[in-house]
């Protein structure tokens, strides 16, 4: 029976299907998030730690927390989260994002978009990458991603960001996150 737990959970990870860029973006300017700082967060964790994590029934209260940030949703009023408190007791690395890709940010990722036929991943997300944005140092803003599954969500805004992913802007947003974190 464990066997099969395994296989089912390996076979989600590996079967998401990926969506592909869509070439007509019709933006309609608004953005986001309203920032002037980010912090990208990297959890730590295996994908053999990811699967024991979701395999174990008994969770203690520091795995519940830490289960409900990798696959969890958001909570949609910024207000009220707890999620950056819960962060406090997880493995992870820290990297503020450089101002200067503020600009493409803005334009080009974290803005709502219109499109059509354009299906999301379908597939139980592990959200390792985290954004926090904040604005004169409140956090307005959270963002989390599986790049594997090409999934997200989002916390603080009132953009439909339903289209994300239709336009590339997980391959751009990966771009931008390699090289703000190399040395």
């Amino acid at each position: 029976m464990n066997k099969l737990l395994y296989l089912f959970i390996i076979v989600i990870l590996i079967g998401c299907s990926s969506n592909t860029p869509n070439e007509n973006a019709a933006s309609t300017n608004k953005t986001y998030f309203n920032f002037d700082e980010i912090t990208y967060v990297r959890i730590l964790i295996s994908d053999k730690e990811i699967n024991e994590l979701y395999a174990k029934e008994n969770k203690s209260t520091t795995e519940q927390i830490l289960f409900n940030i990798l696959a969890g949703p958001l909570n949609k009023d910024i207000a009220e989260t707890t999620f950056v408190k819960d962060l406090d007791g997880v493995n992870k690395i820290e990297y503020p994002i450089n101002k200067k890709y503020f600009e493409e940010l803005n334009k080009t990722i974290f803005v709502e978009k219109k499109c059509s036929d354009f299906a999301p991943a379908v597939c139980d997300p592990f959200y390792r990458d985290i954004l926090l944005f904040k604005k004169n140092g409140t956090l307005c803003g959270v963002a989390k991603f599986s790049f594997n599954g090409h999934i997200c969500d989002f916390s603080g805004t009132s953009a439909n960001y339903e289209c994300f992913g239709a336009f590339g802007e997980f391959d751009k947003l990966r771009k931008i996150l390699k090289e703000n974190t190399l040395p």
